[in-house]
């Protein structure tokens, strides 16, 4: 699997420009020991959850507030991740904040976005540690598609990557399409929750209408490539040479 398919670890720059981290503070611990019976620190619970996603263990339903639910992961190619990726850049992440700014004030000022936060969104730029966030991501067949958007802290959004979803792709290949639990909010802006790791009450849970497309999309593109006719070696070769290509 190529390295690029993994959300890589930036570092972000300090300050509270326009904003403040709005991290979630209280820890709810749904599994507290581990196999020995012993009851796991809640200074380790990253590396325990971490360690547990490689595996596609998950003792939890929802993280950050984000919902656990099943997606299929495919890896469109390198030039369709580039052109969703420049879209993304130059006009839907403007669009989206600027659409923000202008109909939902209260949920951003209560995520933690100032006045001076809010007047960059007004004008479609970013705020110094909030990130416009692919609920699907580009590499695993997600869109710019406001559904698929969520502006929210830095901390907690490392977290959907680095500890949930990073893990589990190490187990299989992106490219040909693998089924993995992704963490999924739904709205497009988020809010604290009051614990970091959750068990989702009956019937709650975020809306998968845009999540049941996208499965039905990379489904749909998987089978294509099973039944895409494949040539041997020494075919390849002898096209290659008689288009001068070699």
């Amino acid at each position: 699997m190529e390295r690029e398919y993994i959300h890589e670890k930036k570092k972000h720059k300090g300050g509270k420009k326009g904003g403040h981290h709005a991290e979630p503070s209280n820890v709810q611990i749904v599994q507290p020991y581990a196999p020995n019976g012993e009851k796991i620190p809640v200074q380790h619970m990253s590396q325990v959850v971490k360690d547990n996603a490689e595996k596609g263990i998950f003792d939890f339903d929802k993280i950050n507030g984000y919902t656990l639910v099943e997606v299929v992961y495919k890896t469109p190619s390198k030039k369709a991740r580039e052109d969703m990726r420049e879209d993304f850049n130059k006009r839907a992440r403007p669009e989206f904040l600027r659409m923000l700014a202008a109909e939902h004030e209260d949920e951003l000022r209560a995520m933690g976005i100032k006045d001076e936060g809010l007047a960059l969104m007004r004008q479609g730029k970013s705020v110094n540690g909030y990130n416009v966030h692919h609920n699907l991501p580009i590499a695993g067949g997600g869109t710019n598609d406001f559904r698929n958007l969520t502006i929210m802290p830095i901390p907690p959004h490392d977290e959907l990557h680095h500890n949930i979803i990073d893990p589990q792709l190490k187990k299989g290949s992106t490219g040909h399409g693998m089924t993995i639990k992704l963490p999924y909010y739904g709205k497009m802006v988020w809010q604290k929750p009051d614990y970091k790791y959750e068990y989702a009450k009956e019937g709650e849970g975020p809306d998968l209408t845009y999540i049941n497309e996208r499965n039905a999309e990379n489904k749909a593109r998987m089978e294509e490539k099973k039944h895409k006719p494949t040539i041997d070696v020494a075919t390849a070769k002898m096209i290659l040479k008689q288009q001068g290509r070699v």
